[in-house]
């Protein structure tokens, strides 16, 4: 990695790198492992490659440039304005998740299992050899496409920060991102018996990308009065063709280019920071009242988008369990009730059970929208001095300080398994469970959209 800055005015500056990424194929020390030649789009061209043959090719080219650059555009104290632009090409590592797991690379490992052995085993039991080379037929499960490159982005962005006086700053930026190559999962079944014989497989290969764009706002105050002030707003769309879906959903449905599992639109943050006045002529106040300081912290937030499910599926090839995709007649989806978490669901009877053999739906991917966020929390300190070093400082907080609720995963299920049925599940679509329970349920404390918690501190410093 190179870089360097350069003042070319007195007003602009800029930065210039360039980055060499390197990433070969990974290997185990001592233990041959069996790629394959060929293409798997042509199966009459796979042949198993000698062993020690890398797993893909190496990328020499990778070279990602950085550029940044800073003008002034007006710098009259108390008024300055700032122009500050960015780009640059980022490259990823290629993630082989259980690449070398028991039985899922070629000749680096084996699988046995014991039923009622006695324990500890002996050494015949635990020291077994990996055939090699592997005996057909080869199933080249979890397995990387020969042809595989590491993924990439490409991202841009630029601001404008107003000075508003002395302790006071607006900005606004364009940020944006791009993905290329990103990896995913692709399944190819073999019915014949070719010169390599192959069962099921699936490949981790380059697919689709992605692309996010954001306008993004923030107000900041810096200490002035005893009062620091924080503000940011940012209007994002994510968009791609796979999440955070599962080996078994990407291997059985096309992939489908929509909102990302993650598109958040809206998004606003605030935190305030107060130091109270500590100056009081009278000893009592001054004892009582001296030294506080308050924090403050809102957040909100439009919410995530999901999708409704249909009845379980059996992929026929691999026999993985998924569940089915649903038809949509364009109505609209959404039911508001009284008397139910969020006080609304879906219209199940916009929804019904697909008819395709492989559970395939017209529904749009992530279409649909559960619920936002709003939470605000408050905190407030003082530390008091007892002796020489000895101080005691407390600290109460309260989380959710409106106890307002907010509502995480909903019900995505149809209530029907017949194909071509209407969906008749009286729930679906409705909140099952707060946010913090939906993510990961730990204590208010500790994790955002829970019930109010409050917490109270005493710690002595020495």
């Amino acid at each position: 990695f190179v870089q360097d800055e350069w003042r070319v005015l007195p007003r602009l500056s800029l930065s210039l790198g360039l980055r060499w990424d390197l990433e070969p194929p990974p290997s185990i020390s001592g233990a041959p492992v069996y790629g394959y030649t060929g293409n798997v789009n042509n199966p009459a061209s796979i042949a198993l490659a000698p062993p020690g043959t890398p797993l893909y090719k190496t990328t020499y080219t990778d070279f990602g440039p950085r550029f940044g650059a800073a003008l002034t555009i007006h710098d009259q104290p108390g008024q300055e304005l700032v122009l500050r632009a960015g780009a640059g090409i980022f490259y990823d590592t290629i993630a082989l998740n259980s690449m070398f797991g028991g039985g899922y690379a070629l000749g680096t490992a084996a699988t046995f299992t014991y039923t009622s052995a006695a324990f500890p085993f002996i050494a015949s039991q635990i020291l077994k050899p990996v055939t090699v080379p592997p005996a057909p037929p080869y199933s080249f499960i979890y397995y990387p496409d020969n042809q595989i490159v590491p993924p990439s982005a490409v991202q841009w962005n630029g601001s404008l920060e107003q000075a508003l006086g002395s302790k006071q700053t607006l900005t606004m930026g364009y940020v944006a991102s791009m993905g290329l190559n990103l990896v995913t999962y692709e399944r190819h079944q073999f019915a014949k018996t070719y010169p390599l014989t192959l069962g099921n497989v699936y490949l981790y290969a380059n697919g689709p990308g992605s692309n996010y764009n954001s306008l993004q706002v923030k107000y900041q105050r810096e200490m002035a009065h005893g009062l620091q002030a924080l503000a940011s707003y940012t209007w994002a769309h994510s968009i791609d063709w796979a999440s955070t879906e599962d080996l078994a959903n990407v291997a059985t449905f096309p992939l489908q280019r929509g909102d990302s599992n993650f598109d958040v639109r809206h998004n606003f943050t605030a935190a305030l920071v107060y130091n109270l006045p500590s100056q009081y002529n009278n000893v009592l106040e001054r004892t009582l009242l001296g030294g506080w300081n308050a924090d403050a912290w809102f957040v909100a937030r439009s919410p995530f988008p999901y999708e409704p499910v249909g009845p379980a599926i059996v992929d026929p090839i691999t026999g993985n369990t998924t569940s089915g995709e649903l038809n949509y007649n364009g109505q609209n989806p959404y039911v508001y009730k009284s008397g139910i978490p969020g006080g609304r669901q879906i219209n199940p009877r916009v929804f019904s059970v697909t008819t395709s053999t492989f559970g395939i739906g017209s529904a749009p991917r992530n279409f649909l929208r559960g619920f936002g966020e709003v939470q605000a929390n408050i905190a407030a300190q003082r530390t008091f001095p007892i002796y020489d070093r000895f101080n005691l400082e407390f600290r109460a907080e309260a989380f959710n300080i409106a106890n307002h609720p907010n509502f995480g995963a909903v019900s995505t299920s149809c209530g029907v398994t017949t194909a071509g049925a209407t969906c008749n599940s009286p729930i679906m679509g409705q909140a099952t469970s707060t946010l913090s329970a939906s993510l990961g349920g730990l204590s208010s404390l500790y994790q955002q959209g829970g019930p109010r918690s409050l917490q109270f501190m005493l710690k002595l410093q020495f």
